[in-house]
């Protein structure tokens, strides 16, 4: 319980896109970035009298790293590989800012930097944060007696931490906090003796005085330990409120083997208030919800003013317990899905909550006294139908089955929309999408092939992230290139022929192009175009030359050329309008790149450069979105997808279907210029960055990236090693189809999601910063067509 005292073949097409508003020539105010410092601290190398400010002048120790005093946008980078083990916490007092974060990550290459505190005071700390606006990612945090993470800051964000053999992995004391996609696991006891009354420990999030916390797409195993006071203590979710408490969310969690699942009290008679737990699956917990209700005489007693356990699946799970009964009711269990191996006397609802459309079932339940309940007419027993990954049988009792929110979250626990059909399902999996895709040979995670030249990347004021699967390692690279700011467009494309992507930066008719070849790093500035708005840059190979080439699209009008100089456009197409998205790509597999446009969810394609007609017309994707292109299988072929706020939704051919391949990956605010399918490594980003100093990595991702039925993944990359255990995130929705599954009843973690979550908030490091090229340079070509159209379309 319980409470802290306080304390290749066919190079891979990337089509980019801008969003309608750049198409309409409209640019919104965005917040300037600073340029920080990049500090390094390497615990094998490294002084702490040196600068920090290259690898060569790295700190040493953690402690004395944190310590100093940074400015926003600054950035703080442990060598991966590496244990920082002192006897002291490291504190981070500085401030970011919410456009400029301070930064605490790793750099280099290998396993996640682990963080220790082995001082054998009960109350030591690994890391604590004091600063606001700061984003800690890709740490590995380890053996503090008490807290691994303390948090006193505001606005302060965790991504993909790992967290282990400490007393609570993150406490919470600052207003805003965001954690996600980390993986807690094997917490300990801080006090456990014959006191009466005193044990804690043993727990994933504390949060004592922080309002408005966020805690998402994580996963929490093996969160139980003996306790001398209550047998066994340990929940991911505890609040004690020393302060009141409002706006505090759980949800999209796996959980696997706890003692309660949630926990709540307080010492001081604090108010707690709109407490969101939702959408997350719990396995093999002793209990489910624990509150220490005012007016019980719990020494815990807390005020609720609001607790909503909606649209959880549990297996196995079993004490719901209110300690007090409030009238009117404060705590709401609505829509969950109860499922046992078998009752006997092991489930204990004491049903002092609001108890709605919530599902019951054991080979042996029969009565709703076995579980001590006395079920409101809403509620039944009945076996749920659900599939081995949580997933409901095309046939069960709890779609549409559910009851209505007052507002509802956008999806459920896999990122499917939420909720469909004619009412919530019951449970945290909805139905009536499209079911994930059996996955093929090419897009199924190590230890099985992958192709090296697969990546998915970000754009945003000169800020580049990727995503990157090279061969069986899974990494990120970051980088600044180009000016930051705003206008400037992202491409792709192979400039010279090698048959590697490279990068590059559009805007008013000047491109810088960047290139690595085995005798280095060559830029190449090209001028095509007017020193105008609305126009939109492609690349393709529009001759089968096997090199990429300029191009631009304005109002339904295409201008192609075959070669990256100055000069009249080689093709002039007319198809769509102002209102129409260019795209480009090898759509029948003969080597030659063409256009089309996408407009209103319907992709209208053409056949060729020199005689265009329509090739094929396809409607995919919700209006609104940005569309994409390439070849997510490897057959040469190019077909479409969307990308809109983080979610990427793909088909296999280029006809109108459900969703084939889909992901989440990028930061929910939108703004961000989907770069899709760069074909390209980690290294070759790194010569095209062509810094001085190494790339710093991004925060890895925990377990497999393409999660499949295989077996678990034994690549050595950061935390992705030491956390390949389920990671059931979230996939992509679908509008179209039914979901062919079985009834089994056999239950099982959910495996092999067929879908991914790649940080959903990623954040940059600016490090090099290329001007910009000036307007003097622009070389009008020829806009007007220089020929009459070969053909000309309108896209429907």
């Amino acid at each position: 319980m319980h409470f802290s005292k306080g304390g290749s073949d066919r190079r891979f097409i990337y089509v980019l896109f801008l969003a309608l508003l750049i198409v309409f020539g409209i640019f919104l105010p965005s917040a300037a970035k600073t340029v920080g410092t990049i500090y390094y601290v390497d615990a094998v190398n490294g002084s702490d009298s040196n600068t920090g400010t290259d690898p060569a002048q790295a700190w040493r120790t953690a402690v004395h790293a944190l310590s100093q005093p940074f400015n926003p946008g600054d950035s703080i980078l442990f060598r991966r590989g590496q244990i920082f083990s002192s006897a002291e916490e490291a504190l981070l007092s500085s401030n970011g800012t919410d456009a400029n974060p301070i930064i605490i990550d790793a750099y280099d290459t290998g396993a996640a930097p682990i963080i220790q505190n082995l001082n054998s005071f009960i109350y030591s700390t690994a890391i604590r944060i004091d600063g606001d606006h700061v984003e800690i990612s890709n740490l590995n945090i380890a053996f503090a007696n008490e807290f691994g993470l303390l948090i006193y800051g505001d606005y302060v964000k965790v991504h993909t931490l790992e967290i282990s053999n400490t007393g609570i992995a993150i406490g919470i004391n600052g207003d805003y906090a965001l954690i996600e996609n980390s993986f807690i696991h094997d917490l300990r006891m801080i006090t456990n003796d014959s006191t009466p009354n005193n044990d804690y420990g043993a727990m994933g999030i504390l949060i004592n005085r922080g309002s408005n916390a966020t805690i998402t797409h994580n996963r929490f195993i093996d969160i139980l330990e003996p306790s001398m006071d209550y047998g066994t203590d340990g929940a991911p979710f505890e609040i004690y409120a020393e302060d009141d408490l409002t706006n505090l969310t759980f949800a999209y969690n796996y959980i696997e083997n706890c003692d309660n699942l949630f926990e709540a009290g307080s010492y001081q008679h604090k108010t707690i208030s709109n407490i969101l737990i939702h959408h997350n699956i719990i396995v093999e917990c002793a209990g489910a919800v624990v509150v220490h209700a005012a007016g019980s005489g719990s020494a815990f007693e807390v005020v609720v003013d609001g607790i909503f356990f909606d649209n959880n699946t549990l297996k196995n799970t079993n004490i719901m317990w209110v300690a007090n009964q409030m009238s009117p009711p404060r705590v709401f269990v609505r829509n969950n899905i109860f499922v046992y191996d078998a009752i006997g006397n092991a489930a204990s609802h004491n049903g002092y909550y609001q108890h709605i459309n919530n599902i019951y079932y054991a080979p042996d339940l029969t009565n709703d006294w076995q579980i001590g309940l006395t079920l409101d007419a809403t509620e039944r027993i009945v076996n749920p139908l659900l599939n081995s990954d949580y997933t409901l049988a095309a046939n069960s009792p709890a779609i549409d089955t559910g009851t209505e929110w007052v507002s509802y979250p956008a999806t459920d626990y896999r990122g499917y929309a939420f909720p469909q059909g004619l009412a919530p399902d019951i449970g945290a999996m909805e139905s009536g999408v499209a079911s994930p895709p059996t996955p093929t040979a090419t897009l199924i995670p190590a230890p099985t092939s992958l192709p090296a030249n697969y990546s998915f990347g970000l754009y945003q004021q000169g800020q580049w992230l990727f995503y990157t699967i090279d061969g069986n390692q899974f990494s990120d690279s970051r980088f600044q290139f180009g000016p930051q700011e705003g206008g400037w467009q992202a491409v792709i494309g192979d400039w010279n022929g090698d048959g590697t992507d490279d990068i590059g930066v559009y805007r008013h008719g000047n491109w810088m192009l960047r290139s690595a070849t085995d005798d280095g790093v060559v830029d190449l500035d090209v001028a095509y175009g007017l020193n105008e708005d609305g126009w939109v840059p492609l690349l393709g190979d529009w001759n089968n030359d096997g090199t990429d080439t300029v191009g631009l699209f304005k109002d339904g009008v295409f201008l192609l050329r075959n070669s990256n100089t100055s000069g009249p456009a080689n093709y002039t197409i007319n198809i769509g309008s102002g209102s129409s998205i260019p795209i480009v790509g090898d759509w029948d597999g003969d080597g030659v790149d063409t256009v089309g446009v996408y407009s209103n969810g319907v992709f209208t394609l053409m056949n060729s450069n020199t005689t265009p007609q329509i090739f094929t017309t396809v409607t995919f994707g919700p209006t609104g979105w940005l569309p994409i292109a390439g070849d997510w299988n490897t057959d040469t072929i190019d077909t479409i997808g969307v990308f809109q706020n983080g979610l990427w939704r793909m088909r296999n051919s280029n006809t109108t279907g459900p969703v084939e391949v889909g992901f989440r990956y990028g930061d929910m605010t939108g703004g961000w210029q989907p770069l899709a399918n760069y074909n390209g490594s980690p290294g070759n980003l790194n010569r095209l960055f062509a810094a001085s100093v190494p790339t710093p990595r991004v925060r890895s991702i925990p377990g497999a990236s393409y999660a499949t039925s295989t077996p678990d993944d034994t690549h050595t990359n950061g935390v992705d090693a030491a956390s390949t255990e389920v990671l059931p995130i979230q996939p992509i929705a679908s509008a179209t189809a039914t979901q062919p599954i079985s009834t089994s009843t056999e239950l099982a973690p959910p495996a092999s999601p067929t879908w991914i979550d790649i940080s959903p908030t990623p954040t940059f490091t600016p490090i090099e910063v290329t001007p910009a090229p000036t307007e003097t340079s622009v070389v009008p070509t020829e806009i007007s067509p220089t020929a009459e159209p070969s053909q000309t379309h309108e896209a429907p």
